[in-house]
């Protein structure tokens, strides 16, 4: 299953509870940063956005991307590392 990440500024003070629940609803999640969550899903990145824009308002940022196997990270996402490396996901590679 593709690993996509969702990014997102709330651009006003907002209630993010209702975001949050709506990407809960994906077959795995997980957000070690601000703002920045993993979610498995068949759903392309345009889909996965329409859906989640649904609980943002319309001054709202959001971002919806595909990982691909060329990726690192410092100092975080130690859960998530050990996740994305383990068997089952279908992460891209880059060159292809």
């Amino acid at each position: 299953m593709p690993v996509y990440i969702v990014s997102y500024d709330l651009n006003k003070y907002k209630d993010y509870q209702r975001l949050y629940a709506a990407i809960k609803t994906y077959t795995y999640y997980d957000s070690e940063l601000e703002s920045f969550w993993f979610i498995d899903s068949y759903k392309s990145a345009v889909e996965i956005r329409n859906h989640l824009q649904q609980y943002v308002d319309s001054d709202d940022e959001l971002f919806v991307g595909e990982l691909v196997s060329n990726w690192g990270a410092t100092n975080t996402m130690q859960r998530s590392g050990s996740w994305l490396n383990a068997g089952g996901r279908t992460i891209r590679d880059s060159k292809a």
